[in-house]
């Protein structure tokens, strides 16, 4: 099927790539505009990545641009720099003898655009358009968007087959254009679900990012959960025998370790069992330690927020964590749930009429209290140093050296280091 597009559809970020296209053409080679941005196009979604298909070979692309990069030659691909703007150029090409349920085995340069989208995965993402903004969709993909369902080219087990990466992408693109999966597709997800023991980690954590990066991140996990998919990685992943105890899955701009902690909480998750799969998962040594301690504060807040604690009970727990957490966790925390619990959020605008938010913010230091008492460093310093921190950070003590060293020179000698 050819549709002809409406001006108003075309981004400027795909009419500045006609230069390539244009330099691409003139040199008597076919080009056109592939994958997401052509699907985001069609769709009125903001493009970002323009990538382009052509019947020109890798040397001929490099020839033919003063700034060029052999990314991936193997498979064809050079990425160009036009104008400070760099983008993906790959041959048309087909792809056979897949191993590992992963890769191509054999990689072979066609001319025609055709052959080279139908070893794509989706519909949806087997379009493409052309310097005349001709929508070329041999597969109905446009159709199959505008009925919102996801259908593989060509049979479901083969696509899956050649490459297992595919059953988790189905589900990411499900969530992410609210989708229904084809029958035939979920029933070959469900059969073919143990080859993703052949995908590497990294990968299933990039569509798992992806999938809390999207408008509708709890359907995309509820599909895993049901798919059973996640029961088939590399590695063993607690979060494949999790449950939705709640959707407190976040807005997509908001920070990424928000998004793993809620994900985990949501599943009723232990701190433990969350640490465990961020590793297996190789993500980030801060991305870990950020999520891990938002989800430490949560176990250690949820015990006070159940109870029936007065709310100035939980105002005095809360000094204590505050002196537990970095104040970077603790803030993260209450963006994550103060607006599905009334008394997270009375701990959050008591948190922000407070005057300081860790013992750092003192305007002593140790060395003071230990110059003012003329007594030995032991613990009784950093019990101290607590107490004092309390009465400033709930505006019964200013937070100033005088007021403070008059404070402490006001109490019975030695009265302040057992008040804790």
């Amino acid at each position: 099927m050819k549709l002809q597009l409406q001006p108003q559809l075309i981004q400027p970020a795909m009419k500045e790539a006609c230069l390539v296209i244009d330099r691409l053409l003139q040199a008597g080679f076919s080009a056109f505009f592939v994958g997401g941005a052509v699907r985001d196009t069609m769709l009125g979604r903001d493009i970002h990545d323009v990538d382009i298909a052509t019947s020109a070979l890798p040397q001929q692309v490099m020839a033919l641009f003063e700034k060029s990069i052999p990314t991936g030659l193997q498979h064809g691909t050079v990425t160009v720099i036009v104008e400070g703007q760099s983008y993906e150029i790959t041959t048309f090409r087909i792809e056979t003898g897949y191993v590992d349920y992963r890769r191509p085995g054999d990689v072979q340069f066609v001319s025609e655009l055709n052959r080279d989208l139908m070893r794509r995965d989706f519909t949806m993402n087997a379009m493409a358009i052309d310097r005349d903004w001709m929508l070329h969709d041999p597969f109905d993909g446009w159709s199959h968007l505008q009925s919102g369902i996801l259908v593989t080219v060509g049979t479901s087990s083969e696509r899956f087959q050649e490459d297992a990466l595919r059953m988790l992408r189905a589900i990411r693109f499900a969530a992410s254009y609210q989708l229904t999966i084809e029958r035939q597709c979920w029933e070959a997800i469900i059969h073919y679900g143990h080859l993703l023991n052949h995908v590497a980690m990294e990968r299933v954590a990039y569509e798992l990012e992806r999938m809390l990066n999207s408008d509708f991140p709890a359907r995309g996990i509820t599909l895993l959960l049901e798919s059973g998919l996640l029961s088939h990685t590399k590695e063993k992943l607690n979060l494949a025998s999790g449950h939705f105890h709640q959707n407190w899955l976040t807005d997509k701009k908001d920070d990424a370790s928000m998004k793993w902690a809620a994900l985990f909480i949501c599943l009723g998750m232990s701190s433990e069992c969350a640490l465990e799969d961020m590793r297996k998962l190789r993500l980030s040594n801060k991305l870990i330690q950020t999520s891990s301690g938002i989800l430490q504060l949560y176990e250690c807040v949820h015990i006070y927020i159940g109870s029936e604690q007065s709310h100035e009970g939980l105002k005095e727990r809360w000094l204590d964590i505050l002196l537990q957490f970095p104040l970077d966790q603790t803030r993260l925390f209450l963006r994550l749930l103060e607006q599905h619990d009334e008394r997270v959020a009375m701990l959050a605008a008591y948190d922000e009429a407070l005057s300081i938010h860790s013992m750092k913010q003192l305007a002593v230091r140790g060395n003071d209290l230990l110059k003012w008492y003329s007594k030995p460093s032991g613990p009784w310093v950093k019990q101290a140093l607590a107490f004092l921190f309390k009465r400033v950070a709930s505006g019964t003590l200013t937070n100033d050296k005088k007021a403070i060293h008059s404070f402490v020179t006001n109490q019975i000698e030695g009265g302040l280091s057992n008040e804790q």
